[in-house]
């Protein structure tokens, strides 16, 4: 890494945060509706990320001081419909470096002061439905769906994760511990990227996936 522009001085150096929270939990008509709150703010010092160098080799550098502030929500609602029960969970948040070590930014111009933290994506949440019923014989039939959104995210090769969505849903029947299912993953092929680790180095999730599966409890 010192051949790419970081010193040794900014690789190994201790890292500490002070977190603040407040939240709230309610439970309402008679449990069918679930709602849980938090904010909090997180105040970083020699906040660390890892980097992979030109040549390859995995390593931390210190980026500097930063701040996180944010709200995390969770939400469920069993419905009048009987087994269907929906959901939502999601964040939204404002991140970004107070300072940043000029050395770093020399090597990463976007790793500055007043700039979006690294990994960081402004908000994402999830939207669930899960259904289960008994439909006689001992059978049960089940099923779930769930989308997600996560927004944009930079990363420290410079390169922009870009928001992305993923679909995944299941359907199937269950008898004592054996239970037979259709599902899909990624049913829209969102293809990402969802990260980088180098210029050359990128992550995204599995392309759209459907199959059956059997499977027995144990």
């Amino acid at each position: 890494m010192q051949a790419d522009g970081f010193p040794a001085t900014l690789q190994l150096a201790p890292l500490s945060l002070t977190n603040y929270e407040a939240g709230v939990k309610a439970r309402l008509f008679e449990g069918d509706v679930n709602i849980a709150a938090n904010i909090y703010h997180i105040d970083f010092k020699g906040l660390q990320s890892g980097i992979t160098s030109s040549a390859g080799v995995g390593g931390f550098v210190v980026l500097g001081n930063a701040h996180t502030t944010g709200l995390d929500i969770d939400f469920s609602w069993r419905t009048p419909l009987k087994g269907l029960t929906l959901g939502v969970v999601g964040n939204v948040n404002s991140s970004k470096f107070d300072d940043v070590d000029p050395l770093v930014t020399a090597q990463r111009p976007d790793v500055r002061q007043g700039a979006q933290l690294v990994g960081a994506a402004k908000f994402n949440y999830r939207l669930d439905a899960t259904y289960l019923r008994a439909i006689g014989n001992n059978l049960s039939l089940f099923g779930n769906a769930n989308f997600s959104q996560t927004g944009r995210r930079p990363t420290i090769v410079g390169l922009d994760a870009v928001k992305y969505e993923l679909l995944t849903a299941t359907v199937g029947v269950r008898r004592g511990p054996y239970e037979i299912a259709l599902f899909g993953n990624n049913l829209t092929d969102e293809r990402g990227p969802t990260d980088y680790f180098s210029t050359g180095f990128l992550n995204g999730p599995i392309p759209r996936t459907i199959g059956v599966r059997l499977r027995k409890s144990f």
